[in-house]
């Protein structure tokens, strides 16, 4: 062999070499991933299984690929940037299984999720056998349908959502299967909880917190949505079952409705629009316009539970329905006048009387120059509102603010229980934990030592901070008194009705 011939051979090899070594990387960018989203949720919801692989731009990835594009797409969308995802090699589950129950992610569990997912994937090149939630365990084929619905949400919102509905991935008889349950009511369930809702409207003077419709709870917000989804349908003589969606409480809720009647072609009109609203924001209107002036949402779930309870009662829709504004209803104090509402301060028994009673004057007085109705209205474990006795001197549409020297486990849980949310009304609360009681962002708080009213199998709570988000609940920590200010307009904000 020649030297040229070797010198050549030897520039083939370099040329070969150097060619592997710049081998480019595959990626796409979220807005592909964002546009690819819709197709994949309507295809689980129609062929009731996930697709082995999907179209995103120009290439074709699978399932796996798919949920590790989706939830890295999830955390580029929450920190506002469009950085390109790599299209990684993933196995599947080896395993898969699941033990969810049927309920709401909020927004930032969804974004921790997330965040788990996407590193499971970097580090084992798989999918995990599950993801846990706070609903149980999660399957791979549900995190890939709960995702796409999330990044669906925020193709039609440009926005994130502030929660996710999750449901099982169907395993009747034992066996599993890639069917999702479809999370929904018919219209004839809402008709029969009708009367119930109406009934306690008007003796409680207040909207309960959760509704049952057959055998699922809802909340108040998902109510108003079955409500005016049943009034359409009831109209139109159809019986398409009304899919339970996950929606947001009305950030600024307000109300100049005067008393009178509105028509059945308004009314029917009006329930169009709440819908419409409902599916484009994810959330309630914070009023909706009528011929009598602006409604808000506690009037609109009271007035369409009257005209469906009519409809029970006469099997046909009312003419007319009357109107009265929410105040003479609800009998509640407000505060000023404002749309504010009056705020009741009581403290556990922290450092002394004298101590803990100058605690909350200096916040009520804060609140005081905010334009608030603010009042102290004692110390010791016997003022919380857990004590129906206290609930007697609070107003109802109230916000009652608790001081909290510890993290207390049994009265963090008691807060977000259906009996203490019956028990509140529709007063708010905020809870605020002074400097040295334990973190809310602890994985599990032990039940107190002095905890003498929780059961005796309760012993702790997971994630307390995302336990009370989960619940509605504000919170406020390491609260000393240089810090009133920052408190003060926290409370004047959550103030707001």
């Amino acid at each position: 062999m020649t030297l040229a011939v070797i010198a050549l051979l030897a520039l083939v090899v370099f040329i070969n070499v150097s060619e592997v070594s710049a081998a480019s990387t595959t990626t796409v960018d979220t807005n592909s991933v964002v546009k690819s989203s819709d197709t994949v949720k309507n295809y689980i919801e129609s062929k009731k299984t996930v697709p082995s692989t999907v179209t995103v731009a120009d290439k074709n990835v699978t399932s796996e690929q798919y949920l590790y594009l989706l939830t890295s797409s999830v955390t580029n969308l929450n920190k506002n940037n469009n950085n390109a995802i790599t299209v990684k090699t993933v196995a599947k589950a080896p395993k898969p299984s699941e033990s969810i129950t049927s309920g709401t992610l909020s927004k930032s569990e969804y974004i921790n999720l997330a965040n788990s997912i996407t590193t499971f994937i970097n580090n084992k090149g798989r999918l995990p056998n599950f993801i846990s939630t706070s609903k149980g365990n999660m399957r791979t084929e549900n995190m890939i349908y709960t995702y796409s619905k999330i990044v669906v949400f925020y193709k039609t919102n440009n926005r994130l959502p502030n929660f996710v509905a999750v449901a099982p991935w169907k395993m009747p008889n034992g066996g599993e299967t890639n069917t999702p349950v479809t999370n929904s009511v018919d219209t004839n369930s809402v008709v029969k909880s009708s009367d119930t809702v109406k009934n306690y409207i008007e003796s409680k003077k207040t909207v309960p917190s959760t509704i049952t419709v057959t055998d699922k709870n809802v909340t108040s917000e998902q109510y108003l949505y079955l409500l005016t989804k049943s009034v359409t349908n009831i109209n139109q003589n159809n019986k398409n079952t009304i899919t339970i969606k996950s929606i947001a409480k009305a950030p600024n809720p307000k109300e100049s409705t005067k008393s009178g009647t509105l028509s059945k072609s308004e009314y029917i009109n009006l329930a169009g629009k709440i819908t419409t609203f409902i599916n484009t924001n994810g959330r309630l209107p914070n009023f909706i316009s009528t011929s009598l002036g602006n409604m808000r949402p506690e009037n609109l779930i009271y007035t369409y539970s009257k005209i469906v309870a009519f409809y029970k009662t006469n099997n046909r829709l009312p003419n007319t329905v009357s109107v009265v504004p929410w105040s003479s209803i609800s009998k509640t104090d407000v505060g000023t006048g404002t749309g504010l509402r009056a705020v009741y301060i009581v403290s556990d028994n922290i450092n002394n009387i004298s101590v803990d009673n100058d605690r909350i004057n200096r916040i009520v007085n804060e609140l005081k120059n905010l334009g608030l109705q603010a009042y102290n209205l004692g110390v010791g474990p016997d003022k919380f509102t857990g004590n129906q006795k206290i609930l007697t001197q609070i107003p109802l549409n109230t916000l009652v603010v608790q001081i909290n020297g510890g993290a207390c486990a049994g009265t963090i849980y008691e807060a977000g229980t259906e009996w203490y949310k019956s028990i509140m009304g529709n007063r708010k609360l905020f809870l605020v934990f002074t400097y040295g009681a334990a973190s809310l962002d602890t994985p599990f708080l032990v039940r107190a030592w002095d905890d003498n009213f929780s059961s005796s199998s309760f012993n702790g709570l997971a994630y307390p901070g995302l336990y009370l988000q989960q619940h509605g609940i504000p919170y406020y920590e390491g609260y000393t008194n240089s810090q009133v200010t920052t408190l003060a307009n926290l409370i004047y904000d959550y103030a707001k009705n």
